[in-house]
């Protein structure tokens, strides 16, 4: 819930609650606090409740310490900005919640109650994770992408010096959906062998930075991928999508979407690839360093004696 736009960055500036202070002590208990926000062992608990089995097949307490540790930390992050959201007074009408949900429904087709059921929410739980969805890519849209300009002299730059990159290479259009447990794969999976939309689902549930612009990695060329990676999607046709593939990040799933043959591509597929190739990297540079600051701008407080006791 909420994956598909809460990308997963550590966060590195997380400050032990004082067991026995009166914050920790207030009802419900507050797990973690974020400028003074509290996150609750209720929301920490229906969070965690789908995951739970997953959990319990990882082997050793200390391996569970960790999955619990890296659920709260993405919990954190997500209410950190939505606290910037506040403070900048980024919003989001029904209106707009009302169409992403109607969009994302529609990629799950009959069994969106199915879902619903089996991640344990209602339809006012899924349209409350939708809202904090949108007012997250308001947030980044309007705090880091909006921001990234790329310029005539860096395109042509960027031509001169990947010249080889641009000549008699066989390419593959490639989206990814990265989840965390091996049985939210199987479900998307299943999913999409019934005829769901792969983008759709790629923006509400991957975890990987891309899962925004429904998991598009753009156009790939032979080795640019990790092995495991290029050993499936080389095989597949257009328009085919691969099974799970488990690697330490987290469990995938690939569709190719377009094969461009060996040659050289016209002059303007070339720019239009520069460009996607610039607007990435500086974006995700742009991405770090207002990260990073936002962070060391933030007061959080993580109680751990609750912690490990759940």
């Amino acid at each position: 819930m909420a994956a598909g736009s809460i990308k997963r960055i550590a966060i590195t500036a997380l400050v032990v609650l004082t067991v026995g202070c009166t914050r920790a002590e207030t009802f419900p208990p507050a797990l973690a606090t974020v400028d003074g926000v509290p996150i609750t062992l209720p929301q920490f608990k229906k969070k965690i409740a789908s995951l739970k089995p997953d959990f319990e097949t990882i082997s050793g307490d200390n391996a569970s310490e960790a999955a619990k540790i890296d659920l709260l930390s993405r919990m954190i992050q997500e209410e950190m900005y939505l606290n910037e959201a506040r403070r900048l007074d980024i919003t989001v009408t029904p209106a707009e919640v009302d169409d992403r949900v109607r969009k994302e429904s529609a990629g799950y087709g009959k069994s969106f109650d199915d879902m619903l059921k089996q991640q344990g929410m209602t339809v006012e739980d899924y349209r409350s994770e939708a809202k904090k969805d949108i007012i997250i890519e308001k947030l980044l849209s309007s705090q880091v992408y909006s921001r990234v300009k790329v310029t005539r002299a860096q395109v042509e730059a960027y031509l001169r010096d990947n010249l080889k990159k641009f000549r008699k290479e066989e390419r593959l259009h490639v989206r990814q959906i990265v989840v965390e447990s091996p049985r939210e794969a199987r479900e998307i999976l299943s999913e999409l062998r019934r005829g769901s939309d792969f983008a759709a689902l790629a923006r509400k549930w991957s975890l990987s930075p891309d899962a925004a612009g429904g998991g598009d990695l753009g156009w790939v060329g032979r080795g640019e991928m990790p092995p495991e990676f290029e050993s499936v999607i080389w095989r597949l046709k257009k328009g085919a999508t691969s099974g799970i593939i488990k690697t330490l990040y987290g469990y995938h799933i690939f569709r190719v979407e377009g094969i461009r043959t060996a040659g050289p591509p016209s002059r303007q597929e070339a720019e239009a690839e520069a460009v996607t190739a610039l607007s990435r990297a500086f974006g995700e540079k742009t991405f770090r360093k207002w990260n990073a600051g936002l962070q060391a701008r933030t007061t959080v407080h993580i109680n751990y004696s609750l912690l490990s006791r759940i």
